[in-house]
């Protein structure tokens, strides 16, 4: 009798900017992390943009990429359009967090990556993913696919990752509750779970907790407590 395959548990997510709590507590419960560049461009989505902590409350910051006639272009065929973006998107974080706890910790790694010109909103949102991943102590592999052919669309797509990983479980996010089918998950013997993913309440600059912002208002808030609080293990 052959021994049961030891559970290998993969989750996807598209190139996000400046990735949320949310993001970032998925990637660390799994095995092994996929980014899909390879995967259609939402130009008002969290592909592009997020959400930083203000006196006024929320405010967005938002990458110009280039869409116009390019209805149907993937996140890894998506540029970034050079202009002041880098510049606002820098003094935005600096005029907001400049007196947060762990301001002069992380600030020297978001100033870099200001500075350098991105021609591809997918290296970018990578770039950026990876410094995060690495200031929350987060040791999941992160694997590169974007040079793989895979197949299908939607549930298909992420079983055909699946199978190429050896993968025997999956977690989702929960917003892809709304076209998953979870009956090919069965029929493909592979276990399916979603994230469930509650905001962990912690002390912010500017009054009363905001939930859902980028995770650089953890970061600067939080410090080595940060993955703590994306985990929701504790608040901070």
């Amino acid at each position: 009798m052959d021994a049961p395959r030891p559970q290998k548990l993969i989750a996807c997510h598209q190139p996000v900017y400046l990735p949320f709590p949310g993001y970032f507590q998925k990637m660390a419960r799994v095995d092994a992390f996929v980014p899909m560049p390879f995967v259609q461009l939402n130009k008002r989505s969290w592909q592009v943009r997020n959400r930083i902590k203000t006196r006024a409350g929320a405010a967005w910051l938002t990458v110009p990429v280039e869409v116009k006639g390019r209805y149907h272009q993937l996140i890894g065929e998506t540029r970034v359009v050079e202009g002041p973006w880098r510049r606002k998107h820098w003094e935005a974080l600096r005029h907001n967090y400049h007196e947060a706890p762990f301001w002069e910790a992380y600030a020297p790694f978001f100033a870099a990556a200001y500075e350098r010109r991105w021609d591809w909103l997918a290296d970018l949102n990578a770039h950026l993913a990876a410094g995060m991943r690495d200031f929350l102590g987060i040791t999941t592999p992160v694997v590169d696919a974007t040079g793989t052919a895979f197949e299908g669309a939607k549930t298909d797509l992420i079983l055909d990752i699946c199978r190429r990983l050896e993968a025997t479980a999956y977690l989702s996010s929960d917003g892809e509750a709304a076209y998953l089918e979870e009956e090919k998950f069965e029929a493909a013997a592979v276990a399916h779970a979603y994230l469930g993913w509650e905001p962990t309440p912690y002390a912010q600059l500017f009054g009363a907790f905001i939930p859902g912002l980028s995770s650089v208002d953890v970061l600067f808030n939080c410090g080595p407590r940060s993955l703590d609080v994306v985990m929701g293990r504790v608040s901070a």
